[in-house]
């Protein structure tokens, strides 16, 4: 993005923060707002959360997370897997890299596969990617290229995108909970890409 910006944050794999193992097999929403909440009070929250429609971070104690910190949420849209596609990607490469001697997930003891993880993201985050003109995830995505909105200008920016979401909804007939995540998605790619 222009100007330095890289205000987005995957919830699969929290791109923005260092890595931390989970064993998701076994997570709780409740876990994972938990887990979130640590992780903003100590490198600072994304502006933006991307996360997946159905998942442990579409509940109630990960919505009242984001809110308290002025995240705003971005959901995939319903049937669309193309929009996961470069996500889905890097989780098939990481995948593919995992030693083949690694017992099943749900038999991973986390103190034992945390240095492979490590070293795993690290030879993914260093590989030069045709996507990003042949530099590195680490070169584009570095911390110290990342923008820090604070709590005033994230009220401004949620203020500006919610106002788009209720001019398209004022629009509509009968819209139902599915329109409101579509306009909010919606507006909030409207200002991201307005932003370069």
């Amino acid at each position: 993005m222009g100007q330095n910006i890289e205000p987005m944050a995957s919830a699969k794999c929290c791109s923005l923060l260092p890595p931390r193992i989970w064993p998701a097999a076994n997570l709780t929403g409740e876990q994972v707002a938990r887990y979130l909440e640590e992780l903003f009070r100590q490198h600072a929250p994304p502006l933006i959360l991307k996360r997946d429609n159905g998942s442990i971070f579409n509940n109630e104690a990960v919505d009242q997370v984001l809110a308290r910190w002025h995240v705003l949420p971005l959901n995939s849209p319903a049937r669309c897997p193309r929009y996961n596609g470069g996500i889905e990607k890097g989780i098939r490469e990481f995948k593919s890299d995992l030693p083949a001697v690694l017992p099943p997930p749900p038999a991973w003891q986390i103190e034992q596969v945390v240095p492979i993880f490590a070293a795993l993201s690290l030879q993914q985050n260093t590989k030069p990617r045709r996507r990003l003109d042949g530099r590195t995830a680490c070169e584009v995505y570095a911390p110290h290229r990342s923008r820090r909105f604070g709590q005033r200008e994230r009220r401004a920016i949620f203020q500006s995108i919610l106002c788009d979401v209720r001019v398209r909804i004022s629009q509509m007939e009968k819209p139902d909970r599915r329109d409101f995540h579509t306009a909010w998605r919606e507006a909030l790619v409207r200002w991201l890409v307005g932003q370069n």
